[in-house]
């Protein structure tokens, strides 16, 4: 018997099985299968003796067909690929249109004084982005935190504007520490390499003469805040920070090079009058850098100076804690601001006492020492102030207990401008109002009203009085000398000043404030996303019974002055 076995080939399960007595079928079967195979494909061509087929030959006509089906698949790829780049074309355009004449700009700025300035949706012409070059920012220091080089926002003014500049620094608080610094350098507040290309401005910036008037043709100038410092920090060397990096606190570096390239590259070197304004934290840069923006512009330029919401008080908190003293001298040190700060505070105090040159940071002490011609404008209830200094942070209404509180602090802040204004020269002047607000040159530049009359009327009469009487008899009818002071003692001790103080005694008696819940709430959720730089004191430093800070500090404040 042969050793192979014979097996069966099934189709249902396309295996072979073994068959018993029998011999080896299995090529057999194989064969089989092979042979019909071929014979059902001989089956499909056509008989031998036909050799044509519908009047060519057969293996032709299937070539033929390919190529047709290869042409006309060829066809259809393409036209499906001309259809999608038109309906991209198509959508492209669409954005394009929307985003130039209905959205604004989108692109990127230009460099060049003046050059793409875009129209907004209320056609207000925007700013628009300038870069400091990194190589000329590099080689001056001019540095953010974060190492990036300083830009600034242009608009450029037109007809009598032409010689005629606003320079603003915008409000953006301060970085205390390094770690505060560092994380600050990955923000916008800290860095430049991710801004708009265009911004549009507002309140004595707007170039709407319903709402500015008398500066709407001026050049608009607003500088980035990316040094956490108010444009007044100087440190030599860059600043390590852990593993994570450095930080560079070059203020006044970044300042004097926007000032270089304004007068170099723009055309401000032609300026005859420039003022410098600024909001918050910018407003306190006005107060400590107006002598030194002044040295910096030729001979033949007038400078005039506009502190927004930044009088800051060197006082105590609810808890009887200064602690806005405390954060102002470490940002005073961190920053290195006694290489920033050369001007007449500083080396008047340097010399009577070295330790406390950080006095020269809240206006209480330096103001009186800037010889630019300056206007200061502010509310009794700043907001900041009472949120972070006084540390209330609640509607008066809903805490009836510390209104009275709050409402002395107004007291005490306009007993220091009083006491301030003795030593002002005649040239300056006070805008003090009890509205809630913080931002008074920007939303309430026509808003906010004090004795009948708008802190832009208020403004425009002081500034063109000064510089050229001629244009003041067409613009604002106030007389600064006559406005009323309610509970407040005579006003002799502000001769020689132009000011308007607000109505106090009751944070509501100015009917044009807005106190509501909801204009509060608005303005307490901007508060609440602001760093928090709260210090409980120590429990040696609080007593039952809150200090009057006015009173407490009226002999330190006369031991300087």
């Amino acid at each position: 018997m042969s050793m192979m076995m014979d097996y069966e080939f099934h189709d249902y399960d396309d295996e072979y099985t073994p068959l018993e007595d029998s011999g080896d079928r299995r090529r057999l079967k194989k064969k089989k299968k092979k042979q019909l195979t071929m014979s059902r494909k001989s089956m499909r061509l056509p008989p031998a003796s036909d050799t044509t087929y519908r009047g060519g030959n057969h293996f032709d006509q299937e070539k033929r067909r390919s190529c047709l089906c290869r042409v006309c698949c060829f066809l259809c790829n393409c036209w499906t690929v001309v259809i999608v780049l038109s309906t991209m074309w198509a959508t492209w355009l669409t954005l394009w249109l929307v985003s130039t004449y209905l959205l604004g700009p989108a692109g990127d700025s230009s460099s060049t004084p003046g050059g793409g300035t875009h129209v907004n949706v209320n056609g207000d012409m925007n700013a628009d982005l300038v870069r400091i070059p990194y190589e000329t920012a590099s080689a001056k220091g001019a540095l953010c935190l974060d190492g990036s080089a300083p830009a600034f926002y242009h608009r450029p003014g037109h007809g009598e504007g032409n010689v005629s500049w606003i320079v603003h620094l915008p409000d953006g608080q301060w970085c205390y520490n390094a770690t505060n610094c560092f994380q600050r350098s990955r923000t916008s507040l800290g860095s430049s390499s991710q801004l708009p290309s265009s911004i549009a401005l507002q309140g004595i910036l707007s170039d709407d003469p319903d709402i500015n008037p008398d500066f709407h043709h001026w050049h608009a100038v607003q500088l980035h805040y990316c040094d956490g410092a108010s444009f007044s920090g100087d440190s030599p060397t860059a600043l390590s920070v852990l593993d994570d990096g450095v930080i560079y606190q070059r203020g006044r570096l970044i300042l004097d090079t926007i000032i270089a390239h304004l007068l170099s590259a723009t055309g401000m070197n032609t300026a005859q009058r420039v003022i410098l304004t600024g909001t918050g934290s910018g407003g306190l840069g006005v107060f400590m850098m107006a002598d030194h923006v002044k040295s910096l512009l030729p001979n033949t330029t007038t400078l005039h100076a506009l502190a927004d919401s930044a009088f800051y008080p060197d006082t105590f908190n609810r808890t009887n804690f200064m602690h806005i003293r405390l954060q102002f001298q470490r940002l005073f040190n961190l920053h290195r601001l006694t290489e920033g700060l050369d001007s007449s505070c500083f080396k008047s105090i340097l010399v009577s006492d070295p330790g406390s040159t950080w006095q020269c940071m809240f206006p209480e002490y330096g103001a009186r020492f800037v010889s630019t011609p300056l206007f200061i404008a502010n509310s009794m209830y700043e907001p900041w102030s009472l949120w972070f200094i006084l540390n209330m942070r609640c509607h008066p209404a809903s805490c009836p207990d510390i209104a009275p509180q709050m409402v002395q602090y107004g007291e005490d802040l306009v007993g220091l401008l009083r006491q301030h204004a003795g030593q002002l020269s005649s040239e300056d002047g006070v805008f003090v109002t009890s509205c809630y607000e913080g931002d008074l040159i920007g939303q309430g530049w026509g808003n906010v009203v004090v004795d009948g009359n708008s802190l832009r009327e208020a403004f425009a009469k002081w500034y063109f009085n000064r510089t050229d009487p001629a244009l003041a008899d067409h613009r604002s009818g106030l007389d600064v000398n006559a406005t009323s002071v309610a509970n407040t003692t005579t006003t002799s001790s502000w001769s020689g000043v132009h000011w308007s103080v607000d109505c106090m005694g009751n944070y509501r008696c100015n009917q044009h404030c807005d106190w509501s819940e909801k204009h509060y709430e608005l303005i307490a959720d901007r508060l609440k996303a602001m760093d928090d730089f709260f210090i409980h004191p120590p429990p040696s430093a609080r007593t039952k019974q809150r200090r009057a800070p006015y009173k407490s500090r009226v002999v330190t404040l006369n031991a300087i002055l």
